[in-house]
């Protein structure tokens, strides 16, 4: 475990603690997570809206159900929360049977990061390329999507997803490599986007 990891799951714990003792702490916890579960739902195909409605959709069922949970397991609280978002996705994809898509203009405050290189040329090219990978992705099966977003657009790590999508940590592992290899192989012009 990474020194940052454990601090954020110290805070977690610190913040879970308090919000048990006085239910008005527990905006702590929703300024924490607000912004990451409403940027899981963006990159799930939904639009700013429906995403907004889905992440107060998630913190409610959190705080009615947040009596019960017991953060026992190192974090504890981070898979928990991103598991009652997963399954408000799933519910939200029965109603709609389908993933509307988002233009990727909606997504670009979400997945853009600042250039490396001043030159003009190459912040071009990283973008093309990163609008390639996140039309690829978005094509994904829900769950490897999920998996590939959470990894990789949350950072992470396996056993965490593996909480989330209800699956061990070898198998999720397995997933996303194999998830990432499909995508290389099907994807031959994708440049590694380091």
């Amino acid at each position: 475990m990474t020194e940052q990891l454990k601090k954020d799951w110290r805070e977690d714990r610190q913040l879970v603690r308090e919000a048990q003792q006085d239910p008005s702490a527990f905006g702590g916890l929703y300024e924490r997570y607000v912004d990451r579960i409403c940027s899981f739902f963006i990159h799930r195909g939904n639009s700013q809206q429906t995403a907004e409605d889905l992440t107060s959709a998630t913190f409610l069922n959190a705080l009615q159900a947040f009596s019960g949970f017991n953060m026992k397991h190192d974090y504890a609280f981070a898979g928990w929360i991103f598991r009652i978002a997963k399954n408000q996705a799933i519910n939200k994809s029965r109603e709609d049977k389908r993933y509307p898509k988002v233009p990727l203009s909606e997504l670009e405050p979400y997945l853009m990061a600042p250039p490396r290189s001043t030159d003009p040329l190459e912040h071009v090219i990283r973008g093309e390329q990163r609008e390639r990978v996140v039309s690829v992705v978005d094509q994904l099966p829900p769950r490897q999507k999920t998996a590939i977003l959470l990894r990789f657009g949350q950072d992470f790590t396996h056993r965490q997803v593996g909480q989330i999508i209800g699956k061990g940590e070898g198998a999720t592992k397995t997933m996303i490599f194999r998830t990432l290899k499909q995508i290389k192989q099907q994807n031959p012009e994708l440049e590694e986007v380091a």
